[in-house]
């Protein structure tokens, strides 16, 4: 068996030593350059999300605060800025000509309309007979104590081109 000398202990506990040094010497190099990328992504993601709050959207106690947009604090950002892309269907951005034009009509149909065909497109006198009937039931409904109606109370539930299940297996289950 061998016995360690005092000296060769000593060895024994340098390199030991050296080992953990060169082990945390590598595990802080790894973690330096994660933090280093992930430092980097963060600020690319800063540039590329401009976050702008609108000082009119926030509450007073806030504006003091030390929150920064950008470089410039934000109780002295600007209010709501212009849209760069304004939305066709908004009245004020629609001329003055057309805007008179809608004026003039007072109420009536705008001929906007989405679908083709149907009560929308047509004529209001057209439009004014219909609403004048006030809601009685068109050809396909039943009319009370119609003839269309008797029979087909007759019939117990049974469609008109094909009989019930019962009478199409009527004799597998007998």
């Amino acid at each position: 068996m061998y016995r360690m000398l005092p000296g060769d202990i000593l060895v024994f506990f340098f390199l030991h030593y050296i080992f953990v040094v060169q082990v945390m010497t590598v595990a802080m190099t790894l973690t330096r350059k994660i933090y280093q990328t992930s430092s980097q992504n963060f600020l690319r993601c800063k540039a590329q999300l401009q976050i702008s709050f609108q000082a009119n959207h926030v509450p007073r106690w806030f504006l003091g605060s030390v929150f920064l947009v950008g470089k410039r604090n934000l109780s002295t950002a600007k209010g709501p800025q212009q849209a760069q892309h304004p939305n066709p269907g908004n009245f004020a951005n629609r001329p003055k000509e057309e805007m008179t034009e809608i004026s003039r009509k007072g109420g009536q149909k705008g001929g906007r309309a989405r679908g083709v065909g149907g009560f929308h497109d047509m004529d209001p006198d057209k439009q004014r007979e219909i609403a004048a009937k006030g809601g009685r039931a068109s050809r396909g409904s039943f009319t009370k104590g119609s003839k269309r109606a008797r029979e087909t109370g007759r019939k117990g539930g049974k469609s008109r081109k094909h009989g019930s299940l019962e009478d199409e297996y009527s004799d597998v289950f007998e």
